[in-house]
Parts: C-alpha cells; sequence; structure tokens
C-alpha cells in the first residue's frame, strides 16, 4: 500500500517538476524579454517584477514534492553513515517526521494566508492582479508536499525508503 501511494506520487511530483522547470524557463524569457526591450526600445514589460517575484515562489512549490521524493536535498552524511543500521533509520525517520510536521504547520498557514489574501482584495503591485489565487496555488502544492512526506515517512517506518535523510 506505502509502495504503491508513493509510486503515484512521485509519478505526479515529477509531472509537476517538469511543470517547475517550464515556469523557470519563461520567466528568464519573459525578462530577456524585458532587458531586450528596455535597452532596445526604452519599453521594458510592465509587471515583469510581480510575475517573476510570483512565478518564483510557484516554481519551488511545483518542485518540493519531487524534491523530498526523489530524496535530492543536499546533506552531509559523515556521521550518520558511520552508524549501523538501525541507527541510520531512526535518524532517517526522526529527519522525515520533523519535516512531515513543518511543512504541515507551513501548509496549514499557507491556506490561512491565501484565505487572508483574498479576504483583503490584495493585488500585485504593478501588473494588479489578485494574488490569493497565487496563494492558493501554493498551499495546494504545500498539501502535496507534506503528503508526500507522511508517506515518506511511513516508509521509512515501514524499511521501504532510505536509511539516512
Amino acid at each position: 500500500m506505502i509502495a504503491r501511494a508513493r509510486a503515484v506520487q512521485e509519478r505526479l511530483a515529477e509531472g509537476l517538476a517538469i511543470l517547475g522547470m517550464l515556469v523557470i524557463v519563461a520567466l528568464m524569457l519573459l525578462v530577456v524579454a524585458d532587458v531586450v526591450l528596455r535597452a532596445a526600445l526604452d519599453a521594458p514589460l510592465s509587471g515583469t517584477v510581480d510575475y517573476v517575484s510570483t512565478g518564483l515562489g510557484v516554481a519551488v512549490a511545483l518542485a518540493m514534492p519531487h524534491a523530498f521524493l526523489a530524496d535530492l536535498h543536499i546533506r552531509v552524511p559523515v556521521l550518520v553513515d558511520t552508524l549501523p543500521r538501525a541507527p541510520r533509520r531512526v535518524v532517517a525517520a526522526l529527519s522525515t517526521l520533523v519535516s512531515a510536521v513543518f511543512l504541515t504547520l507551513l501548509t496549514g498557514q499557507s491556506w490561512t494566508f491565501a484565505a487572508e489574501r483574498r479576504a483583503s482584495g490584495d493585488r500585485m503591485m504593478i501588473a494588479g492582479w489578485e494574488t490569493w489565487p497565487v496563494w492558493m496555488a501554493i498551499a495546494a502544492l504545500f498539501t502535496l508536499t507534506s503528503l508526500a512526506l507522511w508517506t515518506l515517512l511511513a516508509a521509512v517506518l515501514a524499511g521501504e525508503a532510505r536509511e539516512a535523510p
């Protein structure tokens, strides 16, 4: 059951990470166009700063589930690798638990923040678009990341996942 849930989450996470990469490519092209138009025609694109700052947040949120599920985070395993198998599993379980709890709390706060942005009518400074849809999307992506971490914790506890965080 855990392996099946992880497989589904990993496929979804890979697709989201690719989408995040495409968002970054689009943002790069937007910045290049803004710079070229500013230099060549003295006509910068309005709202570029809003789009880039918001888009980067979305891109990070899109990549987070894949980063956790594929164990792509940077770690320094010097001490952990010297431990026997059982203590490595304990360290993996504890680090995954801390990550899952933290991300779950962050997820809850993200939903609250998104609702507050909607209630206040918050808008991007230059583009003028409402910000709450972006924050709702980020909160939803954090929800997926939290679920992935809880599934990963179950896999670690069942001995079906990595031994070191």
